[in-house]
């Protein structure tokens, strides 16, 4: 059985994340026509993303334990997210703010 690394599984998540986004756009022009305004939609979506895999995480699942190898590093992981996933959650008001 393949080594699974959760690093990877929420950078490939995040990954995935970003591409939706870019296909719902009706063209890439419009990413660019304006960019304080995607920006602020892919933080608060990958934010959101990391939000959900934090709560996820403090449910303490036994395979997510396994996958960390440990309960600890399952928490330390959790609080790192955690305040990622806030720091990405806090830019969107402060970036359309920007745009005015």
């Amino acid at each position: 059985m393949p080594k699974i690394l959760p690093n990877s599984i929420i950078f490939t998540l995040c990954i995935l994340t970003t591409g939706l986004w870019i296909l719902s756009k009706p063209s890439l022009g419009q990413i660019g026509e304006s960019p304080l305004r995607s920006a602020s939609q892919l933080t608060a979506l990958i934010g959101s993303v990391l939000l959900s895999l934090t709560l996820l995480m403090s449910t303490r699942i036994k395979i997510i334990e396994k996958l960390y190898k440990g309960l600890d590093k399952v928490y330390q992981n959790h609080h790192l997210i955690g305040a990622l996933s806030f720091i990405l959650l806090i830019k969107p008001p402060i970036l359309l703010a920007l745009k005015t």
